[in-house]
């Protein structure tokens, strides 16, 4: 099994953090690339990061990716990390949709600021908005922890790393202790700090 993916792509990281927590990334080799990776596109035309290879089949997109590595994972009698089954699981999977609508929005911002032309302030502010307006509108009992993590510990970890990445002028702590505090827990555990993104990046 193969992971095409980027140190500082958040999409991937939802992904490595996956693969670490659950030990299946001894059975995974981390390929290093880019968007316009010759070797990517042979797998994915669309050369979308990241990219997930075990024989004959390709996926992308990372919920799709992850959804198929909580297959591998409960094969052997592990417990879903996606909670099916669980009568909370439209709330999780709307907690983890929510974290995504966030990294979304905190993606599109970077690549817009880094146009070549005028950045647009009415998607600037608009993202920001969606940014913000996630951010307060999240039930943190439906997110997991640091010691009973959920798939959508993993999307909303990576979403707030993201924003402290890309775009710490946010100051996203301001104001939300609770959201701060269980950030702070998540980002002591390995799964975590292991898959972090160079500092230099």
């Amino acid at each position: 099994m193969q992971l095409f993916y980027s140190q500082t792509s958040p999409f991937a990281r939802k992904v490595t953090m996956f693969l670490n927590y659950t030990g299946l990334v001894n059975d995974c080799e981390l390929v290093l690339c880019s968007f316009s990776s010759e070797e990517l596109r042979k797998h994915n035309p669309l050369g979308k990061i990241p990219a997930l290879r075990n024989g004959d089949l390709t996926l992308f997109d990372s919920e799709l990716i992850l959804e198929y590595l909580d297959d591998l994972w409960t094969v052997n009698g592990n417990l879903s990390l996606l909670r099916r089954g669980s009568r909370f699981y439209y709330a999780e999977r709307k907690a983890a949709m929510t974290a995504n609508g966030i990294l979304d929005a905190a993606v599109s911002s970077m690549f817009e600021k880094k146009r070549d032309t005028q950045p647009s302030d009415y998607w600037l502010e608009r993202w920001r908005e969606a940014i913000e307006q996630g951010l307060d509108q999240l039930q943190l009992e439906h997110c997991g922890s640091a010691e009973k993590p959920s798939m959508s510990s993993f999307c909303l970890a990576s979403a707030l790393g993201y924003l402290d990445f890309r775009h710490p002028d946010l100051n996203w702590r301001q104001s939300r202790p609770e959201l701060e505090q269980w950030f702070e827990a998540i980002s002591a555990s390995s799964w975590f700090i292991d898959t972090a993104p160079p500092a230099s990046a």
